[in-house]
């Protein structure tokens, strides 16, 4: 066989695999040995059964994405009529994984467009407000328990009247030393 016909075979190959790999899945069967021990295999074994899988069972994954809320700012003093404003958290990305054995988290809000004022940004940690509103569209935070975290950050004009607000941000807080002096 020469080298182009060795190459049409690979490829034929090649097709074929990727062609029917979708429609063949592995079985699980599932046995008891003689100590009562349950075992579960892709091998058939002489007594096993075969498992039947519920669709509800199997792993999926659904992106749900978070509605941004946004309020028109008709009527704040020195803005456009019925300005719609945009915030989202820049930093950090979408579950990422801050590793800091102090607990220090930072957060960036990007607004959108910008106002004619100057507007308050008032961040919330799992649903609850984490300080005072400020004018400063970054954060720090210190010393924040390990695990999972929610943030949402409210926009808001000088009259208090929301603007805007971030979608939900979820991180993840890493910390070695769980335990620290507070």
């Amino acid at each position: 066989m020469d080298l182009q016909g060795t190459h049409f075979m690979r490829l034929c190959l090649l097709i074929f695999t990727l062609f029917i790999s979708p429609f063949t899945y592995g079985t699980i069967y599932k046995w008891v040995d003689k100590n009562g021990q349950i075992h579960f295999t892709d091998q058939p074994v002489e007594g096993a059964t075969v498992v039947k899988l519920n669709d509800n069972t199997r792993n999926q994954v659904k992106v749900v994405v978070p509605k941004q809320t946004s309020v028109s700012s008709s009527n704040t003093p020195a803005t456009a009529p019925h300005t719609q404003y945009h915030a989202r958290i820049s930093y950090p990305r979408e579950e990422e994984t801050i590793r800091n054995n102090e607990g220090n988290i930072a957060l960036t809000v990007q607004l959108t467009p910008k106002p004619n004022v100057e507007p308050l940004f008032h961040l919330f940690m799992d649903g609850q407000p984490q300080g005072k509103a400020q004018k400063k569209s970054n954060f720090t935070l210190l010393n924040v328990d390990r695990g999972e975290h929610t943030f949402v950050v409210y926009v808001m004009a000088a009259d208090g009247k929301q603007l805007t607000s971030t979608p939900p941000r979820k991180i993840f807080l890493h910390r070695a030393i769980q335990h620290r002096a507070r």
